[in-house]
């Protein structure tokens, strides 16, 4: 006679997964093998603990900077003179399920460069939609005379590109 373990549908399955993951990374599980029993109750456990202390992955992406029709907020001067350290902002959008990832810079050429900022997704955390606002800023300096370009690359909502 085999027992069924019954699970409710508001069982937090994306912790359990998560969970799981990690013990196999850890070889709890291969080292396990022989013995069901105790490998049922490490998942069982293990399960209960994330349960209680929160199992959140995040992932590094693309900032949004631009939010359902609100306009794309960046700071950048006017004018400057050749090798001058000069500061850009771009602010991206998002809600407390996100955090400040780091903002790349790409030299393009002599003249222009390429702001990416990116920020980080806990996934498997309820979060309220409430908006939050998360300013990049990156260090420039053109060696150069000339007129340059400065671009931003990111994701505007809610069309994704």
């Amino acid at each position: 006679m085999r027992a069924r373990l019954g699970v409710s549908p508001s069982f937090g399955w994306p912790i359990l997964l998560c969970l799981l993951r990690r013990a196999l990374a850890c070889h709890i599980l291969i080292h396990m093998k022989s013995n069901k029993l105790i490998t049922f109750t490490l998942i069982f456990l293990t399960a209960i603990a994330g349960t209680l202390i929160g199992c959140h992955d995040k992932t590094k992406e693309l900032g949004v900077i631009e939010s359902y029709k609100q306009p794309i907020l960046i700071d950048v001067p006017e004018s400057i003179n050749a090798n001058d350290h000069f500061s850009v902002q771009i602010t991206t959008f998002g809600n407390p399920c996100y955090e400040c990832g780091p903002t790349e810079v790409i030299q393009k050429s002599d003249l222009a460069v390429e702001i990416i900022p990116y920020d980080y997704f806990t996934h498997g955390k309820d979060c309220p939609s409430v908006a939050k606002y998360m300013v990049h800023s990156a260090t420039l300096s053109f060696s150069v005379l000339g007129t340059a370009t400065v671009s931003f690359r990111g994701i505007s909502e809610p069309s994704g590109n």
